[in-house]
């Protein structure tokens, strides 16, 4: 194992979510961390979160745990005065384009721009104006969600613009389940969040994409949920689950 490297970032108010920096950025901002250069591209990604992370400074620490030939494996922790997240990154130097992948149809899908900016439940937060949603299915424990989504151009500005770090953004903004059930909760927080890649580069800033999600299992205080990324023409993008919890009430709030 490598020793560790430090390295200053900054998450701008601009970002923010319920209850700190939204889940998505945070976690592209871990994948990027774990950049190797020389072909090596981020295959997975697991990110544990501790607490939320706040607008300001952090500190990013990196550790390349393996560096083969074809694979390697990075670890990133997010600190603000403690740890606040972190991560394991495997990493691929993938040849030729793979030879098959999994396609939907989606031919049958109403177009993008027919369907109304989808309004979250909890309200437009400050991030809200990065990530274009248009629900087709708003999502239920039963049914799932199903979405166009489009990022707008200022995010390659602040993340790299490769399409790992960016397809986090798509996935973590899908509405969980729970809030289209008739009880929901305040906030459904994520606490761990895997995600596979496709190996090959996607522009995810260029035009819309389709996503779907939904819930595995759901109690009372946490759920598992599912959620893939296909590109317009209906190839996997990204593959993720997620846990979460279940908040019914926000602390120091009559929420």
């Amino acid at each position: 194992m490598s020793s560790a490297v430090e390295s200053a970032v900054r998450f701008g108010p601009h970002w923010e979510g319920v209850q700190g920096i939204y889940g998505g950025f945070v976690i592209a901002r871990l994948v990027e961390a774990a950049r190797l250069g020389n072909g090596f591209r981020p295959l997975s990604a697991t990110v544990h979160f501790v607490s939320g992370v706040q607008p300001g400074d952090a500190r990013m620490v990196t550790r390349v745990r393996h560096r083969g030939r074809s694979t390697a494996s990075v670890a990133v922790e997010l600190h603000q005065e403690r740890a606040r997240a972190y991560a394991v990154v495997e990493l691929g130097a993938p040849g030729a384009a793979p030879h098959w992948h999994h396609r939907v149809d989606m031919s049958q899908l109403p177009e993008p721009e027919s369907i109304v900016l989808s309004e979250p439940s909890y309200g437009r937060l400050a991030y809200s104006e990065f990530i274009d949603m248009r629900l087709i299915r708003p999502g239920s424990l039963a049914a799932g969600a199903t979405a166009w989504t489009r990022l707008d151009p200022r995010v390659a500005g602040e993340l790299d613009g490769t399409s790992p770090a960016l397809s986090t953004l798509c996935l973590d903004a899908l509405p969980p389940g729970l809030f289209g059930e008739s009880t929901r909760p305040v906030f459904v927080p994520t606490i761990e969040f895997s995600i596979h890649f496709w190996p090959m580069e996607a522009d995810l800033v260029a035009g819309w994409h389709y996503a779907t999600q939904h819930t595995v299992w759901a109690s009372d205080e946490f759920c598992l949920e599912e959620s893939t990324l296909y590109s317009r023409d209906g190839r996997v993008v990204a593959h993720a689950r997620q846990t979460r919890g279940v908040r019914w009430s926000l602390p120091g709030t009559d929420r």
